[in-house]
Formats: structure tokens, C-alpha cells, sequence
């Protein structure tokens, strides 16, 4: 059991796209300024726990549809091969069934599932050889 979780955790992949930074702001780790022009702006933030575990960021996106349609790229650009996919959110309900749908209609996904922690998307990629 303790092996097959750790194949889990080694295999999967975690996304994210933040609307707001202020809470980022607040713990110093970006400055205010710039947390509220992104917000102003409306910049969303994409980024990711990579194979080290460290939070890094991918990109950002003008728009919360913007936003859907990079995470899904970058889903398709680091193997997501539409097996299982898990789809968690902070009280962004229509949020994660936007995702859902765009998902759905742009992949052949056999599971999906949402949930109501804080919004990321994780799935297993295909194997590579």
C-alpha cells in the first residue's frame, strides 16, 4: 500500500490558477503593488508543483476564460492523457464547472471529478517511455 501510494504521488501533477494574489501580498511574498494591479487588471496566475515540490509559476492569463483555456494547454503540454483528472476549488463552483466543460469538450476523459478545497487541477500523465 505505502509503495503504491508513493507511485501516486511520484506520477501525479498538481496545477493551479489563482485569481487574486493578495494573499500572497499579505505574507510578503509579492508586493502589494503589483498584487493590485494584477487584480485591476484581472490577471490570473498559472503555476504548478513541480517534480522538486516547489511552487513554480507557468504563466498568467488576462481573464478567468483566458485562464481556463491555458490551464487545459498546459494539462495537454505536460501528458495529460484524459484518464483521471481531479478538479478542486475554493468556493468557485461555477469556476470548476467551467473548467469541467472545457475539459470535457477538448478531451476523451474517462474520470473527473470536483471537489471543494481550493481550486487545482491534478491528474495522472501518461507514461513515457
Amino acid at each position: 500500500m505505502v509503495t503504491r501510494t508513493q507511485e501516486f504521488i511520484n506520477r501525479a501533477k498538481i496545477f493551479f490558477s489563482l485569481q487574486s494574489i493578495t494573499n500572497l501580498a499579505n505574507n510578503g511574498r509579492v508586493n502589494k503593488t503589483v498584487a493590485k494591479l494584477a487584480q485591476v487588471l484581472k490577471i490570473n496566475v498559472l503555476g504548478w508543483a513541480n517534480e522538486a515540490g516547489e511552487i513554480e509559476q507557468l504563466g498568467k492569463a488576462r481573464g478567468v476564460k483566458k485562464a481556463r483555456q491555458n490551464l487545459l494547454a498546459l494539462l495537454e503540454k505536460h501528458n495529460f492523457d484524459g484518464q483521471k483528472l481531479v478538479i478542486d476549488h475554493v468556493d468557485n463552483q461555477v469556476g470548476a464547472e467551467a473548467l469541467k466543460e472545457l475539459v470535457l469538450k477538448n478531451t476523451q476523459l474517462v474520470k473527473l471529478k470536483l471537489e471543494n478545497v481550493m481550486l487545482f487541477v491534478a491528474f495522472m500523465p501518461k507514461t513515457v517511455a
